[in-house]
């Protein structure tokens, strides 16, 4: 995980915005179709990339449509259909 909001030392609580419109994506055969959704949509699809897990999010922060609504328009496979695929592939491989 990472820190969305943390407090100081003068305030003991904290707010932060999270934007649960979101999808996670592997970036494996992914990346031309965000790239183009990302130009399409901007600026309200954000991609976060955390670093060194091979997945991003995705949100969308406009009104007119929802991540999901993106993610089939450009045909995005989600994380877990990646996994799913790939451990497929690897049990009809083995030896």
């Amino acid at each position: 995980g990472e820190t969305v909001a943390a407090s100081t030392n003068y305030y003991d609580y904290v707010t932060g915005r999270v934007n649960m419109d979101y999808a996670l994506v592997h970036i494996d055969y992914n990346t031309p179709k965000i790239m183009a959704a990302r130009e399409k949509y901007s600026p309200f699809l954000k991609m976060h990339d955390p670093g060194y897990v091979g997945a991003v999010l995705l949100t969308y922060e406009g009104y007119d449509r929802t991540i999901m609504d993106i993610i089939k328009e450009y045909n995005i496979e989600l994380l877990d259909d990646y996994f799913d695929r790939s451990l497929k592939h690897r049990r009809e491989n083995l030896i």
